[in-house]
């Protein structure tokens, strides 16, 4: 009876200990997003102001040296070397561009959910050569909470990623739907499946549980070796 007490005391603990974890989780959840918002916000407002001030520069200059008077043949290579530089700041500009979309998609707030989401999709597709076929269905016109959007992108990047390291998949069907006050985003495969088990569940999957359920939202995974998988969140609107 003594051993059987103490089994049933330790149980409680790791409850405690694990209800501790999922909290100090969303906190640290909340803070990482609150950081990727400033961090998308100085590189949009600071970066980018300065890389465009550069290539402009840089044009004013090739055009100055296209009337010159200087040696023809230094004013051809000093024309090179501008046009180089040029390239170089526009790739720059591109980098910066994909690293505000990775930390703050800006197209959440410009145009709305839908939106990103599709560039998502269409970006995944590009990123595989088109070789997986991703695609988004929207039943609803939604109005969402920019802390809803943002739960429901984030979880899409991951469910993404997910596929592209373990399903195999050549089709992903995408769909988005709101129902008895809940937003409902399901993702599908076609890939290899697994057998689930929430006691070996992958840090990918538990990301997703946790962002999830700390806005009150759930996820249901349907899985099976050979047959698919589907991912579903559920996430109050």
């Amino acid at each position: 009876m003594a051993a059987e007490g103490h089994t049933q005391e330790l149980d409680i603990q790791n409850l405690d200990e694990l209800q501790r974890l999922r909290l100090l989780t969303r906190k640290i959840v909340s803070a990482q997003e609150e950081e990727r918002r400033r961090v998308s916000r100085e590189l949009h407002d600071e970066a980018g102001q300065l890389l465009t001030a550069l290539k402009l520069s840089l044009e004013m200059i090739r055009e100055d040296l296209a009337v010159g008077e200087s040696d023809r043949e230094a004013t051809e290579r000093m024309q090179r070397q501008l046009d180089t530089a040029i390239g170089l700041s526009e790739q720059a500009m591109a980098h910066l561009r994909g690293l505000v979309h990775k930390l703050r998609p800006t197209v959440l707030d410009d145009l709305g959910l839908k939106s990103a989401l599709e560039g998502l999709c269409h970006d995944y597709s590009k990123r595989n050569s088109f070789a997986i076929d991703c695609r988004l269905t929207v039943n609803d016109s939604l109005a969402l909470a920019s802390s809803v959007q943002i739960v429901a992108y984030r979880f899409l990047q991951e469910a993404l990623t997910n596929v592209s390291k373990h399903a195999q998949a050549r089709y992903v069907q995408v769909s988005l739907e709101k129902s008895a006050g809940n937003l409902c985003l399901t993702v599908e495969d076609d890939g290899i499946g697994f057998e689930t088990n929430p006691a070996r569940e992958g840090m990918g999957i538990l990301g997703m549980r946790e962002r999830l359920e700390s806005v009150g939202g759930r996820l249901e995974i349907f899985s099976r070796p050979n047959n698919g998988t589907r991912l579903v969140a559920w996430i109050p609107s």
